[in-house]
């Protein structure tokens, strides 16, 4: 499939209804709208289920929350069922510009102007703060030396191994070939995860200059443990041992910067005083190491 071609857009929302409104809005005021779209509520009790029930244009799933990982994988299935050729998923605080989608899919289908050594599994969008400026948590991990490299003006895009969900079109085909994001992940890492998975599956990635979207959260940074509190510790679980499990899975070379990031996280653990949160850190480090989640496929 060497056109963008039937476009699901896919939306996942956990208890944040005024940002899912808006998500909407913006999804409805696309240049080039989706075909269809399909959000995931992941168990909210604020309002979000009967909202959802009094809308006629999306198809709702929904479900206990699954976290990131588990509404993604939810809606990415729904999505290939339903016959997408590609599909756009997006954050609940995910706020598109009308042009996001159109962009995505003029650098997808310029892909395929010219012969290439690999098909094309994946355009993002440039994630933006509210301030306009790039956003520090969705940098994406930007790749050299590719052979169509010089096409990059006329694609208006550049290429990439990994990216974030906040606005990413990915294609059926990469979606057959390397699966679903992986559930038991939940949050954290699992975009990274499923996008360099495919990547390495022998597929393309790009980011489009002309697709900018908006991503409201509540300040322009990346993880950041000051937040960490007694509350959220069993979230930022995930964090430990999903980003220690990223650098464990590729392999033998990312071994040390493994032991570099779990002495990174540790120092600054005790550097910010969050002593009581030790423990559970140091179970998901052990974690990581027998993490070895089932990959699952159309």
């Amino acid at each position: 499939m060497h056109r963008a071609g039937k476009i699901a857009a896919v939306v996942v929302t956990c208890n944040r209804l005024a940002l899912l409104r808006e998500c909407l809005d913006s999804i409805r005021n696309q240049k080039h709208v989706p075909d269809v779209v399909f959000v995931v509520n992941n168990g909210s009790a604020d309002g979000t289920f009967e909202f959802l029930s009094n809308i006629s244009w999306v198809q709702v799933i929904n479900q206990e929350n699954g976290g990131g990982a588990g509404g993604f994988f939810s809606g990415m299935k729904a999505a290939y069922e339903w016959g997408a050729d590609a599909v756009w998923c997006m954050d609940d605080d995910t706020v598109a510009f009308p042009e996001t989608l159109q962009g995505l899919v003029f650098s997808f289908n310029s892909y395929y102007l010219k012969p290439r050594t690999k098909p094309l599994g994946w355009v993002g969008s440039v994630d933006l703060w509210t301030d306009g400026r790039m956003h520090v948590m969705n940098r994406p991990c930007l790749e050299s030396g590719c052979d169509w490299l010089p096409d990059c003006r006329e694609l208006q895009a550049v290429p990439a191994t990994a990216n974030s969900y906040v606005s990413i079109l990915i294609s059926r085909e990469a979606l057959t070939v390397a699966g679903y994001p992986l559930l038991e992940m939940y949050i954290w890492g699992d975009d990274v995860e499923h996008t360099t998975r495919i990547c390495d599956a022998g597929f393309a990635g790009l980011v489009s200059f002309l697709s900018p979207c908006l991503h409201r959260t509540l300040a322009n940074s990346s993880t950041n443990l000051s937040n960490l509190s007694r509350e959220n510790l069993k979230k930022y679980s995930y964090f430990f041992r999903n980003t220690l499990f990223l650098k464990l899975r590729r392999g033998r070379s990312s071994f040390f910067d493994c032991i570099f990031h779990f002495f990174s996280i540790f120092l600054s653990l005790l550097r910010k005083r969050k002593f009581f949160a030790l423990p559970v850190f140091f179970a998901s480090a052990l974690q990581s190491l027998s993490f070895k989640p089932d990959i699952r496929k159309p």
